[in-house]
């Protein structure tokens, strides 16, 4: 019997004081190869209640065109204080926090 693996959403978050940018990266197909983190589809919003409203918004068409409609996604940032733990809550879904000095060596992985 072969297994289902479900997998979610990951969005990249960039925070500052005023502003967070965002990546999304969406699961591939089997058989796809791994996008080139450059076409990732990216926005910027403001580090605000709204803001993180038309977060959520500009993500439901991409993830409902990769046919993922609303749903859960995974959130990973670095942890920026008080900034990156108000942005985590705030839509009151999974988010992981990396130290900057292991978010580093990411891209070595």
């Amino acid at each position: 019997m072969q297994e289902i693996v479900t997998v979610l959403p990951w969005e990249g978050l960039d925070v500052s004081k005023e502003t967070f940018d965002a990546a999304l990266y969406l699961p591939l197909s089997q058989g796809e190869l791994p996008r080139d983190i450059l076409t990732l589809p990216r926005a910027s919003f403001s580090r605000t209640l709204n803001g993180v409203k038309n977060f959520l918004t500009w993500t439901f068409p991409l993830r409902e065109k990769a046919g993922l409609p609303g749903g859960r996604m995974r959130a990973v940032m670095e942890s920026t204080g008080r900034y990156s733990s108000e942005l985590a809550v705030w839509p009151a879904k999974e988010a992981s926090f990396t130290h900057p000095a292991v978010r580093g060596c990411q891209g070595h992985s």
